[in-house]
Parts: C-alpha cells; sequence; structure tokens
C-alpha cells in the first residue's frame, strides 16, 4: 500500500515537473513574472502572470491567452485596455491599488470585461472609483467574488451589478456611500456576503436588501446610522451575521431584529445606548452571541432584555464605563448561555439570581469592576471559594472598592464570616440629579436598588404625594414598580420625583429634578449668494434634542402662506443650503420638527435676504443674451442663404443631368438644318453616332 501511494506521488511530481516545463512559454511579457503557482482561493495550481509593483502604466501587452491568474497589483494604471481584454482562461484578476477612476477603456469603450468571461475573482479595491453605472460588470456572468473596497464612491445606479449570476461576495468598505437602494442589487440572488463598512450610511430604510435573499452575513459597521427601520431587513430572513458596532444607534433596533429568525450573531458594541431594554433580544431561536461592549452610555440592562434565546451562548457585555446594574431578571428562558462577560464596567454588584437563572454558564468575568463588598455580594465569594462549576475568569484581578473596611482587598482572599449576612437598601446610579426636555418628550427614571431583604421600591413627587402604579393616569406609569415613564411633557410635569427604597433594614432615596423648556435651537447664516443660502444652528447637544431629526422650511417674506419644505437634516449634520432662490429677495427660513404626535413645530426662523446680482456678472450676462441673440438671427439669415444655395445647386444637377442625357441618346429635330444650327451655337451636344451622320453628309467636324 505504502508503494503505491508513493508510485502515485512520484507520478504527481512527474506531471506537475512536465506541466511547468510546458509553462511559461516564451511570450511572458515583461516586467512580470509567469509561473505556476499555488491559490489559497482555489487550492491548486494555476498559471500565474504577476506584475505586482512593476511601475505600469498600463495593461501589459501580449499577455499569454491561456493565463489564469493576472496579478496587476500596486502600479499606477488609470484605465482599462482599449483592445479588448481576450483571456478566457482568467478566474483571477487583481487590480487593486492603483488609479482606475472609471470603468471604461482607453477609447471609452464599455463592457471591458466581455473577454474574461469566466472570471471569477475580480479586486478592484484601493482605486479612484466614483461611482458605477448600470451593467458596469456585463459580461462577468461566473464572476463570485468582487471587491471594490477603499475607493471613492459615492453614486451607484440602479443594474449597477446586473448579470453576476453567481457572485457571492460584494465588498462595498471604505467608500462615500450615503444611503442604500434596493435597486442597486436587484438580480444578486446568489450573495451571500455584503460588506458596507466605513461608509456614510445615516438611515437604513424599509426593503434595503429584500432581493438579496441568501444573504448571510451583512456588515454596516462604522457608518453614522442613527436609525434602522423595522421593515429595514426585510426578505433577508437567512441572514446568519449583523454586525452594527460604531455607528450613532440609541436605542436596540428590535424591531428590524425580529425579521431575522436565522441570526447567529450580532454586534452592536460602540453604539451611545443609554439601556437594554425589555425584549431588546426576545424570541430569535437560533441567536448564539451578542456584542453589546464598548458603549460609552450604557447604563442599564433591563429586567427580560434577553429573552426566550434558547441557543444563546455568549454575551459580551464588558468594558462599558457606565453600566452599573444588570437586572436580577435580565435573562429569561436561555438555558444555553455559557460564557457572560461583565468585566471593565461600572458593577458595585450583581445579584446571585442573574447568575442562578443560567444553568450552562462556565464562565463569567467580573475584574475591573468597583465592587462593594457587602450582603449582595457575599453570595459570589461562597461560590469562589467553594470552586463551583462556574470559573471566574481572571479572578484574581477583582478587587474590593467599597465599604472603607474591604477596600482595595483582593475579592478572593475575602473572610465570608466578615461580610454580614443582610444590609439596607442601596439605590444605583441609574439616573441623573436633573433632567432638561422639552413639551411633548418623554421621560424615563430607572430607579433600581439592591439589598438583603429584596427592597421594596416607590415613587413620589416632592410633596411626598405616591404614584401609585395601579391608578391610572393618561400620560404617567410605573412599569415593573421600578421605572417612572412621564409621557408628552408641559410645563406642569416639570419639579422633583424622588425614589424611595426600604426593606426590614432600613431605608435609602434619590431625588431628581426634571426641567421642562422650549429647546434652544436657533438659526444663523453661514452664507448667503445671490441664489442661494446657507444655515447652521446650535443648542443641539445631547441634553438638548442631540438625537432630534429637523426639517429646514422657508417662503418668500411677502407670502403669508404655508412654508416650503427644503430638506431634513440629521443629527451629524451641522449646515444646510437652500438652493435656487430669487436674487435681492427676503425669506423667511425655519428650522422645525415633529412632536410626539407628529406635528411640525417650528423652532427658530430667520429672515434674510439674498445678494443682488453682482454688477459686473449681470453685464456679462446681458452681453452673453445679446450675443446668443444676434448668434440665432446670424444662424438664421446663414441658414437661408444655405437653403437657398442647395436650391440653386439642384437646378444646375438637374440641368447637368439633363445635358448628360441628350448627349447619350441625342435630340431628335425635324430637319437637319436645324439640328446643325444649335449644335453650332451650343445648345445642344451631339452624340458619336449622330457626329458620324453628319459628317457622311459632308458636314466638316471642328
Amino acid at each position: 500500500m505504502r508503494l503505491a501511494s508513493k508510485f502515485a506521488l512520484s507520478l504527481l511530481c512527474i506531471f506537475y515537473a512536465n506541466v511547468e516545463a510546458l509553462w511559461p512559454a516564451d511570450d511572458c511579457p515583461t516586467p512580470c513574472r509567469c509561473e505556476l503557482r499555488h491559490s489559497e482561493r482555489f487550492q491548486e495550481l494555476l498559471k500565474t502572470v504577476d506584475c505586482f509593483d512593476s511601475e505600469l502604466t498600463a495593461f501589459p501587452e501580449n499577455l499569454p491567452t491561456e493565463t489564469q491568474v493576472l496579478i496587476l497589483r500596486q502600479n499606477h494604471i488609470r484605465l482599462l485596455p482599449s483592445q479588448e481584454l481576450w483571456l478566457p482562461d482568467l478566474v483571477h484578476l487583481d487590480l487593486s491599488h492603483n488609479r482606475i477612476s472609471s470603468l471604461t477603456s482607453e477609447d471609452f469603450r464599455e463592457y471591458v470585461f466581455d473577454g474574461v468571461y469566466n472570471l471569477r475573482v475580480l479586486d478592484l479595491s484601493f482605486n479612484h472609483l466614483r461611482r458605477l453605472r448600470s451593467n458596469d460588470f456585463r459580461g462577468l456572468f461566473n464572476l463570485e467574488e468582487l471587491s471594490l473596497a477603499d475607493n471613492r464612491i459615492g453614486s451607484i445606479a440602479d443594474n449597477a451589478f446586473h448579470g453576476l449570476l453567481k457572485l457571492e461576495a460584494l465588498r462595498l468598505t471604505g467608500n462615500r456611500l450615503a444611503f442604500i437602494q434596493s435597486g442597486w442589487f436587484s438580480g444578486l440572488k446568489t450573495l451571500t456576503t455584503l460588506l458596507l463598512n466605513r461608509n456614510q450610511l445615516t438611515i437604513l430604510t424599509s426593503d434595503n436588501f429584500r432581493s438579496l435573499s441568501e444573504l448571510l452575513t451583512l456588515d454596516l459597521s462604522r457608518n453614522k446610522i442613527f436609525h434602522v427601520h423595522e421593515n429595514a431587513f426585510a426578505g433577508i430572513g437567512k441572514l446568519d451575521s449583523l454586525r452594527l458596532s460604531s455607528n450613532v444607534l440609541t436605542i436596540v433596533p428590535h424591531q428590524a431584529l425580529r425579521r431575522l429568525g436565522s441570526l447567529r450573531s450580532v454586534n452592536l458594541s460602540q453604539n451611545p445606548i443609554y439601556k437594554v431594554r425589555t425584549d431588546d433580544f426576545a424570541n430569535l431561536p437560533r441567536l448564539r452571541d451578542v456584542n453589546l461592549s464598548t458603549m460609552q452610555r450604557l447604563r442599564l440592562i433591563e429586567r427580560g432584555a434577553f429573552k426566550n434565546l434558547p441557543e444563546l451562548l455568549v454575551v459580551e457585555l464588558h468594558d462599558n464605563p457606565y453600566l452599573g446594574y444588570v437586572d436580577r431578571l435580565s435573562f429569561v428562558n436561555t438555558p444555553s448561555v455559557s460564557h457572560l462577560f461583565l468585566h471593565n464596567n461600572n458593577l458595585t454588584t450583581v445579584e446571585e439570581e442573574v447568575i442562578d437563572r443560567l444553568d450552562n454558564l462556565q464562565e463569567v468575568s467580573l475584574y475591573g469592576n468597583p465592587l462593594r463588598c457587602d450582603c449582595n455580594i457575599r453570595w459570589m465569594s461562597l461560590s469562589i471559594s467553594a470552586r463551583s462549576r462556574i470559573t471566574y475568569h481572571e479572578a484574581e484581578r477583582m478587587l474590593c472598592d467599597s465599604p472603607p473596611e474591604h477596600k482595595y482587598k483582593l475579592f478572593v482572599s475575602l473572610n465570608v464570616s466578615s461580610i454580614a449576612t443582610t444590609c439596607p437598601p442601596r439605590i444605583l446610579y441609574t439616573f441623573a440629579p436633573t433632567e432638561n426636555r422639552k413639551p411633548g418628550d418623554t421621560q424615563a427614571y430607572d430607579c433600581r436598588a439592591v439589598g438583603i431583604p429584596q427592597p421594596e421600591i416607590r415613587w413620589t413627587t416632592a410633596d411626598g404625594q405616591t404614584i401609585d402604579p395601579t391608578v391610572y393616569h393618561p400620560r404617567r406609569s410605573v412599569i415593573n414598580g421600578q421605572t417612572l415613564v412621564l409621557n408628552h411633557l408641559t410645563k406642569e410635569d416639570q419639579g422633583t420625583y424622588i425614589c424611595r427604597a426600604e426593606n426590614t433594614e432600613g431605608r435609602s432615596e434619590r431625588a431628581t429634578t426634571l426641567n421642562v423648556t422650549e429647546m434652544q435651537v436657533h438659526l444663523f447664516p453661514v452664507q448667503v449668494s445671490a441664489t442661494s443660502v446657507t444655515v447652521t444652528w446650535n443648542g443641539t447637544d445631547a441634553q438638548n434634542g442631540g438625537g432630534t431629526v429637523f426639517q429646514i422650511f422657508y417662503r418668500p417674506s411677502e407670502l403669508s402662506g404655508r412654508h416650503q419644505y427644503a430638506g431634513t437634516v440629521t443629527p451629524i449634520m451641522r449646515t444646510y443650503t437652500i438652493q435656487n432662490l430669487q436674487p435681492n429677495s427676503a425669506y423667511d427660513i425655519c428650522i422645525a420638527m415633529e412632536d410626539g404626535d407628529d406635528v411640525v413645530v417650528h423652532l427658530s426662523c430667520k429672515r434674510l435676504k439674498t445678494l443682488n446680482l453682482d454688477p459686473t456678472s449681470a453685464q456679462q450676462r446681458q452681453q452673453l443674451l445679446r450675443s446668443r441673440a444676434s448668434g440665432t438671427t446670424v444662424g438664421a439669415i446663414l441658414g437661408i442663404v444655405a437653403c437657398v444655395l442647395i436650391v440653386l445647386c439642384l437646378i444646375v444637377v438637374a440641368l447637368l443631368r439633363a445635358r448628360i442625357a441628350q448627349r447619350r441618346t441625342g435630340g431628335k429635330f425635324s430637319r437637319l438644318s436645324d439640328f446643325v444650327a444649335q449644335l453650332e451655337s451650343g445648345v445642344v451636344v451631339a452624340s458619336l453616332d449622330q457626329l458620324a451622320e453628319l459628317k457622311a453628309r459632308g458636314y466638316s467636324i471642328v
């Protein structure tokens, strides 16, 4: 058996040696290298022409037609070849790190890929492409991978990828796309990977990806997305992995996520999300890992935030500097969780029930938190010392931050007997002492308290009146006996609200003051011209509507009707330009927003007057109009003259044709003398037969 294997191996080596002897031929283009090279992508030896970093400014000439891999990476190529690139065996073309700005040839011929119809991998990353037109990739019906990463693409036409019937991976990373249109992806029925990270996306609208029914991986990280429509992911029910990290989302887009029944992995790290709400991650039967790390605003994980997730294994909730509380009922029906990462947060305690409800938990990390080593955490000390089934990752780095008698002590070295079994309530820092809101807003106060026995929580007003959660109020409610919610705020709602926690060991309270004031947003002109106005605004920080979407309206000042809509400005925009205005005209320009009832509320208006047209420019325009008018007159006259000349030419041509016809056939006269007279006067021209007859009759021919 071994001899047979060795013999087969020897034959294989001889075969490849013979293949190497046959290729490359002598026609390898200078300065490239031609060799048989193993392809990691295709896992076989392929005929490779490698022109990497060869200072090329154009495609090399006389490429071997049997080339399978062509590497033109890191050159200075600006245009695709003018002659058809006929390489029918080519499967991999690397044009990355060049200076290509358009997918047309040197002679502006389109459809330059018709001659490489077997191409399966095309890399156009790190070029200068600015837009993609319809059918730019026509003829590449076998293409499986297309990389357009790190170009300057800001515009994509519908059907730009038309005809890519086998495309599986599309990389649009690092471009300048500000929005997504579903028409871009029509026909990509085999696409499984779409990378749109590092663009300038702000909103995901309805049905953005509906045509991508086979999509498995979608990367939208490192954009500026602040809103995800509930139907944004409609049609991609097979999606396995979703990355939305490093955006500006303030809430978990839970309604959109619920459409992803096959989702296994979701990454929302590095977003300014304040809290993970009840049912934010619920009823996702295949979800396996969630990443909610490195969030600079995250403070609270609510009750039932993770619910009905039978396959959830890993939860990453680490490196959130303000995360102070994980509700003891955060995990509901999540039996498979094996790893829970809670390190480097602001947790002073973790209640025992959080861990007890995770029956299959194997590892938890809690180092880097300011732990308060009192009765609330005594259970953990017992668990570590008993070496339970759970591993506390890097437990030797866990330190006590309070009370004073235990400060800076290693948690693993604590004497459990020195920790009390009961303690009075302690209200956690889950709401600010002061909040400023505008009329129509909603304000929620999350009061959480720990202690043994479990404290009871109630909310009161400044005069001591208890807010009873069982009594109906049209705009006020208490959720789970802990969270006070005030809807459609009015001036009457401002004042002090107090959270009180009490158990048999004592009581605690914490107050907050709510101020309800009009949003202080003001418009300022940045630039005014004869036909446009650019404005900016202030007063939109995080405490005063930093996540608000505003609208710009305008109207001529002399009109009293409704304002005309100009456009919408997102939280990341700082200026807006209104175009096509009339010179030397006054306009009222307003910034507005929609309140909770979708009513447009004008916040600030400014009256601005456009400039007069520059006299020099106006004079130049008049001269241009005059020259155009005179040019039109001259053109008309020339046209009439041309028509007359054409008519005369036609008449002359007709006469010449008649004379030629007479020459060929000869004239018919009643008397020979008449014919001779006209012949001598030059009126007619005699044919050869007529001249012979005249000569026979004795006439002299001159």
